[in-house]
């Protein structure tokens, strides 16, 4: 009986022993784990998407340091890749990424944006942005390249004039007052200085303040301040989207697209009542606006029309146009449609289209 008991007593101080020791290597793998994650973290399912070429560097010293010789590879416009890591590392934010064949690489400054698993692109990787505004995707630049919005005898757009990126031939600077919004690109830039800092945004909002809502003329639109006393105001809501890639398509199927395009508009054409200049019919119009066909869908609302615009532009290298806002009669979208334009004429860093 005693040896029965002696053995229980080894093996419970044998279990306990095995507990303690499981439970000290979890503890020293937890605390670890603290350790490590305070300057890396491990995003779920973000991705990488790039905007033009970024530089791979094969170590992170090399990512925060670039010399020739220690670029790993480059990616190319539009290309997604996995982010395993995010490292915070003094003023840097450094992103180790997935490459084809298993391997990883290491990308500090690019013209690329983070998305999640939502597909959102403001998505955040890694510490805050030291910049609360980059939030907001603000940029302030000073430089020889931003003469043309220089303020305040700066060589530059300065604060008041935050800066974004769209494409190559779109480079906005765009007053405070409109309340510009471009949503972060997951890492801040570390400086500003030439065109070639900016980080290309995938879309741009802006609000512009009219009195075409009510009492309004067609061709009396007002941009800013606020308008006389008795007139209702209302928000022009811009959003104003990178044009994506155009499909890879044979020249058959370019000449069947094209044939649906041409029934759909004849279709459209025959149906259609002109309101306002507009071809429209069951609540859908389109129109010319001077440069390409806009397309919008319009609600009669009690006392006023509701309008959603939406419709592809080339100029600018390539853009997507929404716009929605509330009028007194649908043929004020032409002078909608004009000031919008003069804005971004206005606002653009490098010129007309």
């Amino acid at each position: 009986m005693r040896q029965g008991l002696l053995s229980s007593l080894r093996r419970k101080a044998w279990e306990d022993r095995r507990f303690f020791a499981v439970y000290g290597i979890c503890a020293i793998a937890l605390i670890s784990a603290w350790f490590y994650r305070r300057d890396t973290s491990v995003p779920d399912d973000m991705h990488l998407v790039t905007s033009d070429t970024v530089s791979v560097f094969a170590t992170k010293k090399n990512a925060i340091t670039p010399s020739s010789g220690t670029r790993l590879t480059v990616l190319t416009a539009d290309t997604t890749v996995p982010v395993i890591s995010c490292i915070d590392e003094a003023d840097y934010s450094i992103y180790e990424i997935g490459l084809s064949g298993g391997r990883t690489g290491y990308v500090s400054d690019g013209d690329y944006r983070l998305r999640d698993k939502q597909y959102s692109d403001s998505a955040w990787c890694g510490a805050k942005p030291r910049n609360s505004q980059w939030r907001l995707g603000w940029a302030t630049c000073v430089g020889p390249e931003f003469q043309k919005i220089a303020q305040d005898r700066e060589i530059g757009p300065g604060p008041e004039l935050p800066v974004f990126k769209l494409n190559r031939q779109l480079v906005l600077a765009v007053p405070k007052k409109y309340l510009p919004n471009a949503g972060s690109l997951g890492h801040e830039p570390r400086r500003c200085t030439k065109l070639s800092d900016l980080l290309t945004h995938q879309y741009i909002y802006f609000f512009v303040l009219g009195d075409w809502s009510s009492g309004a003329k067609p061709n009396n639109v007002i941009s800013a301040n606020v308008p006389e006393k008795g007139v209702r105001s209302e928000w022009l809501i811009v959003r104003i989207d990178r044009a994506l890639p155009e499909p890879q398509r044979s020249s058959e199927e370019l000449k069947s697209w094209e044939r649906i395009d041409q029934q759909r508009d004849k279709e459209v054409a025959a149906a259609a009542r002109n309101i306002g200049d507009l071809n429209c019919d069951k609540g859908f119009c389109e129109g010319f606006n001077g440069f390409e066909t806009m397309r919008l869908r319009y609600w009669q609302r009690d006392g006023f029309v509701e309008i959603h615009a939406s419709y592809n532009s080339k100029r600018f290298g390539g853009l997507q146009m929404y716009w929605t806002t509330n009028v007194s009669d649908l043929s004020q979208w032409q002078p909608i449609e004009h000031e919008i334009w003069k804005l971004i004429a206005e606002w653009s860093v490098l010129g007309n289209a």
